[in-house]
């Protein structure tokens, strides 16, 4: 459950390090899951990449602390840290990789390039 002024960490390769959820984009709550588009704004980053500290960007949430219930298989699922992937206006990441593994859910949710660009798809 991302809310606003949650911190995250990066999935990507895109320079940054660390951020801070500005806004949910969904239309009923304001509260995203595994799939759901945010605002960011970027509180830590390397020199001389893609995005700088302060920049404001688009990102898809990739994994999060809150278990998450399949009802297909019944199971549940969750990670350590909740992670995100910058992307541009098109959805497509804006990093050439992605670390650590990444949930199914994405490609119901129409983001194949990451799930595609993933190591692992749990």
């Amino acid at each position: 459950m991302i809310t606003m002024k949650t911190k995250m960490i990066f999935a990507d390769n895109s320079g940054a390090l660390k951020a801070e959820c500005i806004k949910v984009l969904r239309k009923k709550k304001n509260v995203g899951t595994i799939g759901d588009i945010i605002i960011v704004a970027i509180k830590k980053a390397y020199a001389r990449r893609k995005v700088r500290k302060h920049d404001v960007q688009r990102a898809v949430i990739v994994r999060t602390k809150k278990k998450i219930l399949r009802k297909e298989t019944g199971s549940s699922i969750s990670f350590n840290k909740n992670a995100i992937v910058l992307i541009d206006k098109k959805n497509n990441p804006l990093g050439n990789r992605i670390k650590g593994p990444v949930c199914k859910e994405l490609r119901a949710k129409k983001f194949m390039k990451i799930v595609s660009l993933a190591p692992a798809v749990l």
